[in-house]
This record gives C-alpha cells, sequence and structure tokens, in this order.
C-alpha cells in the first residue's frame, strides 16, 4: 500500500494498514467507543460478542471482557488511574470496571429509566428533564475525579458525581437554547475545568463552566458525537455528519450535505484541522465516525458505528476501525 498523508499543518497523519488487518480478525460489529490508558493500551468498546476489547498500542490483543454484561454500548473513558467507565444506553446505567473488567460502581439502576417522558429514544418526545439517567451516552472524569455524564437519547441533562459515585448537580434542558441540549452525546473536561458538550441534534458544542454555566458555543459542526482533549489541550470533536444517518425528524440528505468527519481545534476553539472529505471508501475518511482518542504518541484512533447507521446493510468499503499515525 502506498504512503498516505492526510491532515494538515502540525496534524498530519498516516494511515495504518495493519489495523483493518486487526478490524478483520476481530468480531467488532461496530466500534461505539475507544479509549487509551496511561500505557497506550487501546480499548474498543464495541457491538459485538466481546464488547470490552484491550489491544496493544501496536494492536496486538491483551483481553477482553463484558460478555453479556451491557445491553448496548455507547460511550467509554479511562480515567488516570487506568479505571474504566462505560455508558450503557440500553441499560440505563455507568458503570465503573478495573482495566480487566471487574465491576467496581454503578451509577444509576439497570433497565429503570428516569421519567422523561421520552419515546423509544426518540429526543424529540422528551418532555421534561430529569435525574440519571435515561439512555446515557458518554462520561469522562475530571482531574478532581469527578465524574460527568451526558445523560442523551432520553434526557437532555449533564450530571456531576462524586468520585464514590454521589450525585453532586445536574443541568439542562431540553431546546436550542443556551444551556438546552437536543440529545448531549458526549462530554470533555479541559485542564481548566471547562466542560465542553456535544449537543449532537443542535449541530454545535456547548462551552460550559465546571458549575454548568453556559460560556459560549461552537457552530459549524454537524452531529458531534465524540469529544476527545490531549495533554496540549487540542480537542478532537467526531462528527455524524447529515449525508447518512439520518433519525427521526431529519431530512433526506443531499450531495451538499455535510458529511462525516473529526475536527481538531485549538484550545482558543479555532480549527487548525478537518479530517475526511465525504469518500468514505478511502482510507482516512469516515462513513459514520462515533468514538475519537488520541495516545500519548498523538496517534489518532477513529471508531465507526457503520452497523447502526447503515440500518444492518453495511456498504462495501467502510471500515469501523482506523488509526492515524501522527507523524
Amino acid at each position: 500500500m502506498s504512503r498516505m498523508i492526510i491532515g494538515s499543518g502540525n496534524f498530519k497523519y498516516e494511515f495504518d494498514p495493519s489495523w483493518s488487518e486487526i478490524e478483520d480478525s476481530l468480531d467488532l460489529v461496530e466500534v461505539c467507543g475507544i479509549a487509551v490508558d496511561s500505557l497506550d493500551r487501546v480499548y474498543l468498546f464495541n457491538r459485538g460478542p466481546d464488547p470490552v476489547i484491550v489491544l496493544s498500542n501496536e494492536g496486538r490483543y491483551v483481553t477482553s471482557w463484558g460478555k453479556d454484561l451491557f445491553s448496548r454500548p455507547h460511550g467509554i473513558y479511562v480515567d488516570k488511574n487506568d479505571a474504566v467507565y462505560c455508558t450503557d444506553v440500553g441499560n440505563h446505567t455507568v458503570r465503573k470496571f478495573t482495566p480487566n473488567g471487574e465491576l467496581l460502581m454503578t451509577l444509576g439502576e439497570k433497565d429503570s429509566p428516569s421519567e422523561t417522558g421520552c419515546q423509544g429514544r426518540d429526543y424529540r418526545t422528551i418532555k421534561t428533564a430529569a435525574g440519571p439517567f435515561n439512555a446515557p451516552t458518554g462520561v469522562v472524569v475530571s482531574d478532581k475525579e469527578e465524574i460527568f455524564v451526558s445523560d442523551g437519547y432520553g434526557n437532555a441533562r449533564i450530571h456531576k458525581f462524586s468520585a464514590d459515585g454521589a450525585l453532586l448537580s445536574s443541568w439542562g434542558n431540553p431546546g436550542d437554547g443556551m444551556g438546552e441540549f437536543n440529545l448531549p452525546h458526549a462530554v470533555a473536561v479541559s485542564k481548566d475545568k471547562t466542560i465542553y458538550v456535544a449537543d449532537r441534534e443542535n449541530n454545535r458544542i456547548q462551552v460550559m463552566s465546571y458549575e454548568g454555566i453556559f460560556i459560549r458555543q461552537w457552530k459549524d459542526i454537524y452531529r458531534p458525537t465524540d469529544i476527545f482533549i490531549d495533554e496540549d489541550e487540542y480537542i478532537y470533536v467526531a462528527e455524524l455528519g447529515h449525508q447518512v444517518g439520518i433519525t427521526m425528524g431529519m431530512s433526506l440528505p443531499t450531495k451538499d450535505s455535510p458529511h462525516s468527519c473529526v475536527s481538531i481545534y485549538d484550545p482558543d476553539g479555532e480549527l487548525v484541522c478537518k479530517l475526511g472529505d465525504g469518500e468514505y471508501r478511502r482510507l482516512g475518511n469516515f462513513y459514520a465516525a462515533h468514538a475519537v482518542c488520541v495516545d500519548s504518541r498523538r496517534n489518532l484512533y477513529i471508531g465507526e458505528v457503520i452497523w447502526a447507521v447503515s440500518k444492518g446493510n453495511p456498504p462495501a468499503g467502510t471500515r469501523v476501525l482506523q488509526k492515524l499515525c501522527r507523524t
């Protein structure tokens, strides 16, 4: 395979073809979440028979766990102590594990969604915001070891918990105003304790204080699904786009509809690089980017939800896992 460099400026990447071979060797179905630990081991949260698959940075199999444990995997995060947090939109919980899958803590009550009036995970039917959880989507842990959860498919809130799982605060309501959400899909926290929320169906990132006060919003973002902040405070956003993945209430796409991509912003919110040009069959492009993370070497990992977005009919040439090596 000839060498292919994508990206721009200081954010140039080379596609690692060996990870396509890794994908072919694993029964992933689709990769809805990706995280890395302190050893740069890569955790693939997927909807196959082994929901959590752990690989070395080079792609060697380390372990897997979670069989028959999850109803519908969604988001994953590994904290500074290598504890693993997983959100389950199917059974309405967020759970904390050891790196080998030993359960440490459960947030939420299994199979008991909070009362929001939501019908069938259709965010348009939410009548009121409520407590934890109704189909929680994303999770992140701050340097203070407080846990933030985006409660999105059946709710419209961000919840903050203490390290031991006590609910500290919640904020947000359904809508498109400042501090309101239409499917908060992921949450991230910077070193200066700024909160970033992927407000998916409002096509924006909301930037908020540590207490949940609206600061500003980033537009020209199309259905953001995941946010990752690296050690240099650059912010990576996976965008599902509008060309595929048509959901409730969306019009049919046109040739001009925004495509799936990964966008990179500096700490001031300036776009510095956009990866993906819509030709999803080409390496380094995306059909349905859903998860993004970066390792200590600034290599980039992207997971896609091809099966869900294509309604069980994945187009030829699509991938659910890519590794882009920083050059």
